[in-house]
């Protein structure tokens, strides 16, 4: 996943708390944050477009793909018991995507995800108090 982020074009599925701290750390890096989606009609998606100045808010992982034109590379930022089925679809696009947490519960679930080289898993954070599973 070697990229120049400064021409990198970002977009994030996920709205989530989380996406609140990753954006900025994005940014800073220096992506170019330019489409986010959340579940089907969300206004979390729609307060965090606002706030960061996202142009696109886009509804659900269908409309992020059919929009792939405005992106270069994905932040996945969703819970771990979707993850799986949302990177089946956009991995095969070949394009670069970094998974904030651990992309699947249960081992065996990742193994049709082992031949898609455009995934990278970011840090793993279960060990906060926080986090049940």
């Amino acid at each position: 996943m070697d990229m120049k982020t400064r021409e990198t074009r970002l977009g994030i599925i996920g709205a989530g708390a989380i996406a609140r701290l990753h954006i900025p750390a994005m940014l800073e890096a220096g992506f170019l944050i330019v489409a986010i989606t959340g579940r089907r009609n969300s206004s979390k998606a729609r307060e965090i477009a606002t706030k960061f100045r996202i142009d696109h808010v886009l509804d659900g992982v269908e409309d992020l793909l059919a929009r792939s034109d405005l992106w270069d590379a994905l932040l996945l930022l969703t819970p771990s018991n979707v993850s799986v089925e949302i990177l089946l679809k956009v991995a095969p696009l070949g394009r670069p995507i970094l998974v904030e947490k651990p992309i699947a519960i249960e081992s065996s679930r990742l193994q049709q995800l082992l031949h898609y080289r455009n995934i990278k898993v970011a840090f793993n954070r279960r060990f906060y108090r926080g986090v049940v599973e």
